[in-house]
């Protein structure tokens, strides 16, 4: 159950992330007259160190463990890194299947989903959660 705790909090501020950084993109580029490249910029630092935080407070709150920073890195780029290859390879052998485009966008959200979990739970339970000694 911590898993799904810890995922939801984090994929929650991954979800607010991505709603902020939308509004910069917007109000830079339209209010304040400022390129794309240069507001992507500034939207990559504050996701990159967003990302770190909210991982970093969902294990935190669920684990109630101390883990060192670097740790707490490793996992958290394993988790992106992770869950992007796994959702694009589970899209990509699907696409060919769905043919329906809106049933394909549907399946897509659930597809995110359970690889944002899933990847969650790896890299908190092999990265994080694996002790000295242990095999695996």
């Amino acid at each position: 159950m911590r898993f799904l705790q810890g995922a939801a909090l984090y994929l929650f501020v991954y979800l607010v992330l991505g709603l902020f950084n939308s509004a910069v993109m917007y109000t830079a580029v339209k209010f304040l007259h400022i390129t794309p490249a240069v507001a992507l910029g500034l939207i990559v630092v504050i996701t990159v160190v967003g990302l770190f935080f909210g991982f970093k407070k969902s294990v935190e709150l669920f684990f109630r463990e101390e883990f060192s920073d670097s740790k707490l890195l490793i996992a958290c780029i394993a988790q992106v890194i992770g869950f992007v290859v796994v959702a694009t390879t589970v899209e990509e052998l699907l696409a060919p299947v769905i043919k329906s485009t809106k049933l394909f966008q549907v399946a897509s959200v659930f597809i995110n989903f359970a690889a944002f979990f899933f990847t969650y739970w790896l890299s908190v339970r092999f990265i994080l959660l694996r002790r000295r000694g242990e095999a695996g």
